[in-house]
């Protein structure tokens, strides 16, 4: 989005950074190791570059995403995107072994969830400061396919997604980061009040 002033994309980043930060306390009990979790520089960009800009983050495959839609002052959708081999990685560190034993697929699914819960907590209480303003959202839902399938058109807030990688250490997997996907319209009043808020 090239008419984002400097201030902007700077109150955009501090946002995200605040919002991935609350992660890390919960975040390092779960796993019982240290850990640290912090947002990549993000992109915004128009919906036509969305899908190349995930395909390079997330690659092709399987993806496994967390989704959050979420209405009041603003409305918007959330994704975070857990590439394959990543998600198996954070279920093998994350979940009792035995529940992986008895069911693989229900703990697979739990231990995602749970962990955009924690992102999404941190993500969407931040928003909430920006203002004092009152967001209610649904229940998050789990949903597995194909990338092209996970951010079709159908799922489309506005027309500008924020976008970022969430990115671990010590990195907990050899593959890509999840990706978190930010939807919000209006766009130009959201960022009007984020940039208030950090001014």
């Amino acid at each position: 989005m090239s008419n984002l002033t400097p201030e902007q994309f700077q109150a955009l980043q501090a946002l995200f950074d605040n919002g991935i930060g609350r992660a890390n306390a919960l975040l390092s009990y779960l796993t019982d190791a240290p850990m640290s979790v912090k947002m990549s520089p993000i992109q915004i960009l128009p919906l036509q570059q969305l899908q190349v800009a995930v395909v390079a983050g997330v690659g092709r495959g399987k993806v496994g995403a967390i989704e959050l839609s979420y209405s009041g002052e603003f409305d918007g959708l959330t994704q975070i995107l857990f590439p394959e081999e990543t998600a198996a990685a954070l279920v093998d560190t994350i979940a009792d072994p035995r529940r992986r034993q008895i069911d693989h697929q229900t703990t697979h699914i739990k231990t995602l969830t749970e962990v955009g819960n924690i992102f999404f907590n941190g993500l969407m209480g931040s928003l909430s400061n920006l203002a004092d303003c009152s967001i209610t959202y649904l229940a998050p839902r789990y949903r597995e396919n194909r990338l092209k399938e996970l951010i079709s058109p159908d799922s489309f807030v506005g027309t500008t997604a924020i976008v970022g990688q969430i990115q671990f250490s010590p990195q907990l997997f050899r593959g890509q980061n999840p990706m978190l996907i930010f939807q919000v319209s209006p766009l130009d009043e959201f960022l009007k009040l984020v940039e208030k808020a950090n001014g």
